[in-house]
């Protein structure tokens, strides 16, 4: 029993055989026309379904008889699908190519070149976000390098107008017992002067019932009493002086607090300043050189997309863009119909 590849290779060689048919000439533009095409297809669908069959037929045989019987005449009905579709074994073969370089072109353009395009197009939009990212920043740090700022980040600035107002509110809450202390300091020097006023109202106008032996002590201890209220209205006073000052340095710690959480990109001490000068320095460098990387991806980018262009015309220059138009159009069909070839062993294209 012979091989079933001996069977098929019996069928292909068959397949080969030339048939007497008047000359076709092939057009010199290389196009196809959509119905030509259609009737390209239509005769391989046919063809293909019998030459299967013939396959199926010779590689069952148990005798080589019987696989030479199953193959016997193969040419004859070969060119009579042909014929059957009003077509000659030269233009079906020439079609057959013209519609191989298509579909190779269309599976190309729309597969390959289309996925390295959306692929090239997705690096494209990621390099000019991170550009418009870099120099956005660079920006902002050559600004703030003018102005001797700092740049922070958000968790950064939240931290300082965090941590500035916990300042100002301790500040406020250090100036309001200051003033209620100075009040308080007020309030009783206060009475200390009145206490004196009246100490000496009592000295110089003794009360009747002090008798003119006791007179004089009764108006020294007076006297006495109205100098010590008086130096303890001076001592009180002296107190509030201080808490004045501790309120308005309070208060001082206060407004400067409020103002570092309005803008804690300002630095305020040397150091700070000095630190916001390096760190600034150090950004633009860092963004500078981001830059300068971004652009040279972008310019690989740009070399990738002229080698991309350079092999479509290559892979498409001999192609009519008419011939790839209506391949489009019967894509489906064609690849189908190359697909069945594949699976069951049949020829789509018999050739000389």
């Amino acid at each position: 029993m012979l091989p079933r590849l001996t069977a098929a290779s019996l069928v292909l060689a068959l397949l080969f055989v030339n048939s007497a048919q008047a000359q076709w000439q092939a057009p010199a533009d290389k196009k196809f026309t959509e119905a030509r095409l259609k009737i390209f297809l239509d005769t391989q669908k046919e063809w293909l379904e019998e030459s299967a069959a013939i396959l199926r037929q010779a590689t069952a045989a148990q005798t080589p008889e019987a696989k030479l019987a199953a193959v016997a005449g193969i040419d004859m009905r070969y060119q009579a699908c042909l014929d059957r579709h009003h077509l000659g074994q030269d233009e079906y073969e020439w079609l057959a190519q013209r519609a191989a370089e298509a579909w190779g072109a269309v599976t190309f353009l729309d597969g390959d070149l289309k996925r390295a395009q959306d692929r090239l197009d997705a690096q494209a939009l990621k390099l000019d976000a991170a550009e418009a990212a870099q120099r956005s920043r660079l920006a902002t740090l050559q600004e703030a390098k003018t102005n001797g700022w700092r740049v922070l980040s958000a968790e950064d600035r939240d931290a300082a107008v965090k941590a500035a107002k916990a300042d100002q509110q301790a500040a406020v809450d250090e100036a309001k017992q200051h003033a209620d202390d100075a009040a308080a300091d007020e309030a009783e020097a206060k009475q200390h002067d009145a206490d004196a006023r009246s100490a000496d109202d009592q000295a110089a106008d003794p009360p009747a019932d002090v008798s003119v032996d006791d007179r004089s002590e009764y108006v020294q201890n007076k006297k006495n009493e109205a100098r010590a209220a008086r130096d303890s209205a001076k001592e009180i006073r002296d107190e509030e002086a201080e808490a004045n000052k501790a309120q308005a340095e309070a208060q001082s710690r206060a407004d400067a607090a409020g103002q570092r959480g309005a803008h804690p990109e300002i630095p305020i001490t040397d150091d700070e300043k000095a630190a916001a000068k390096s760190d600034n320095d150090a950004g633009i460098a860092a963004a500078m050189k981001a830059i300068s990387g971004i652009e040279q991806e972008k310019a690989q980018l740009a070399q990738s997309r002229r080698r991309l262009a350079e092999t479509t015309k290559g892979m498409t220059k001999a192609i009519p863009p008419e011939n790839i138009a209506i391949m489009r159009k019967y894509a489906d069909q064609y690849k189908e119909q190359s697909a069945l070839a594949r699976k069951v062993g049949a020829t789509t294209q018999p050739v000389h």
